[in-house]
């Protein structure tokens, strides 16, 4: 991409295993938003529109073409990257760099008002317009479909970026950047999410002909496989006016087959080492995968919730717990997140204060153990239901009445991951709904399913000087089945008895919007 950091998109739902399947709702379907007009144009150029007064007379658009660095054959790793910085460097109607002049002139500034991205699924092209006058939406139309279907790969322009791309690269290789790609590509091992990363393998950018770049664009760049966003102060008529002159003539074509990004679970404990001397505070990480589906029903977002709901309780004790560090361990904090289409990862961070990795290994495997045997209580269940709804409540309320920059990323962040364009104000009343219906019991089962069904994935991040001193992987499956079969006694949650305010003061007045 130009100058900005590529963002990971993630997870979209293949069918797998959830351990939660009790008292699951009947498979109804959630609500979409009801403000998005969709259509299609015969040669299968999607495109979804918002209509948008904020700010007034001002249109945003964004090109999405399904396309992404995971589409890459072995050869190619970075070319997705190279032609989205290419579209920028010449078209037949705008050569070289005369696009960018030509959108500067208009008013829009390079970065802030015009930019493109490349990640795993898609590459997209963004503009947001200074008007909506016709004039500056045909302009809009054009200059788009010009990145789409007219680009000059002229190798004197691609030596000229070669050098930009490198140095994106280069921005990217402070410390926590490379522990972050390399916790990725463990996590991810096997499958080309752990193989593919957008910004490219510097090698082959450094050297790869223009005309293997044409190739991956000549693949992929067809309207059957994009979709055009706009967001603003137009309407369905026009834009489909400006679709059908700009890229209604442009034919389908076959799309390529599309690669296999199965992720291999090989669900036994191992240990994988990231050994950077860069690092100043030591961390152990307790890894736990499995499938989850991108919800699209009640059920799938009930099974979702219920996995948020557990890992948030167990983080919320190892928070209570860890105030005051133990011997071998600063904090514990434990966080659910998706990993790739379809994956989620439920994992344990412990920060180290000492060297002594066997007898961390085995107080993190101990306090999994206890609270798998012993669960929680009613007030940690309460106070985690209520950080979730407020927190779906809040985005909520965030996209509400709000800007077309924020509605176009919105739309954008859930058609990059494949997930239903949902309404968010009945999504964040279906999260309370849902969360309501979670029991205790059915939050204490999940997490002891998890640590009897699963196996973590342990990743030691740590200096290089200490790699001898990590027990192995056999004796950490000693340790995590001994610590399992011999739980520690359970501890009570920390309860505040004294309320915040003793008197709750008047509500504010509303003197003026």
């Amino acid at each position: 991409m130009k100058y900005i950091s590529i963002i990971i998109a993630a997870c979209v739902g293949l069918s797998g295993c959830n351990y939660y399947t009790s008292s699951l709702p009947q498979d109804t379907a959630l609500t979409l938003r009801q403000d998005l007009i969709q259509g299609q144009l015969s040669n299968g150029m999607r495109y979804i529109l918002v209509e948008n007064e904020r700010p007034q007379n001002r249109v945003s658009m964004q090109l999405v073409v399904h396309a992404g660095s995971l589409d890459e054959a072995d050869d190619q790793k970075g070319i997705a990257h190279l032609v989205e910085h290419m579209a920028f460097n010449g078209t037949e109607k705008y050569p070289a760099n005369t696009l960018i002049e030509h959108q500067e002139a208009l008013g829009m500034v390079f970065g802030r008002d015009v930019n493109a991205m490349t990640e795993y699924y898609t590459t997209s092209y963004f503009l947001h317009l200074p008007n909506n006058s016709e004039q500056m939406l045909n302009e809009g139309f054009d200059m788009l479909a010009e990145q789409a279907s007219s680009l000059v790969f002229a190798q004197n322009e691609l030596e000229k970026e070669r050098p930009v791309v490198e140095e994106e690269w280069r921005s990217g290789l402070n410390m926590m950047a490379r522990l972050g790609t390399a916790n990725r590509e463990i996590l991810l091992q096997g499958s080309r999410f752990g193989e593919r990363e957008p910004i490219g393998d510097m090698e082959l950018v450094r050297h790869v002909d223009a005309s293997r770049i044409e190739a991956f664009w000549q693949d992929w760049y067809h309207p059957n496989n994009m979709t055009l966003i706009v967001v603003g102060a137009t309407n369905q008529t026009q834009v489909e006016q400006l679709l059908k002159r700009h890229f209604g003539s442009l034919p389908a074509k076959t799309l390529p087959q599309r690669p296999d990004l199965t992720i291999p679970l090989d669900n036994r404990v191992r240990l994988e080492v990231i050994a950077d001397s860069e690092i100043t505070t030591e961390v152990l990480s307790f890894n736990f995968r499995a499938h989850e589906k991108e919800p699209h029903t009640e059920a799938e977002l009930k099974a979702q919730l219920l996995n948020e709901i557990t890992m948030q309780a167990l983080n919320k004790r190892l928070r209570e717990q860890y105030q005051v560090e133990s011997e071998h361990v600063s904090k514990m904090m434990m966080m659910a997140r998706p990993i790739a289409t379809g994956y989620r990862n439920n994992r344990l961070m412990v920060l180290l204060t000492g060297e002594d990795y066997a007898a961390s290994i085995d107080e993190a495997f101990s306090e999994l153990s206890r609270y798998a045997e012993h669960g929680f209580s009613d007030s940690d269940l309460t106070t985690v239901k209520q950080s979730i709804t407020n927190r779906y409540t809040q985005m909520a309320d965030s996209l509400r009445d709000t800007t077309n920059r924020r509605v176009l990323m919105s739309i954008f962040n859930r058609l990059r991951a494949q997930s239903p364009q949902l309404d968010t104000d009945e999504f964040a009343q279906t999260v309370k709904r849902l969360s309501d219906e979670i029991s205790l019991p059915d939050v204490n089962l999940h997490l002891k399913q998890m640590v009897s069904e699963l196996n973590p994935l342990v990743i030691a991040q740590i200096k290089p000087e200490n790699q001898e001193k990590l027990p192995s992987a056999t004796q950490i499956n000693v340790a995590w089945k001994t610590a399992i079969a011999n739980p520690p006694a359970s501890i009570k949650p920390v309860t505040v008895n004294k309320e915040l305010m003793e008197s709750v003061p008047p509500a504010a007045k509303i003197i003026s919007h």
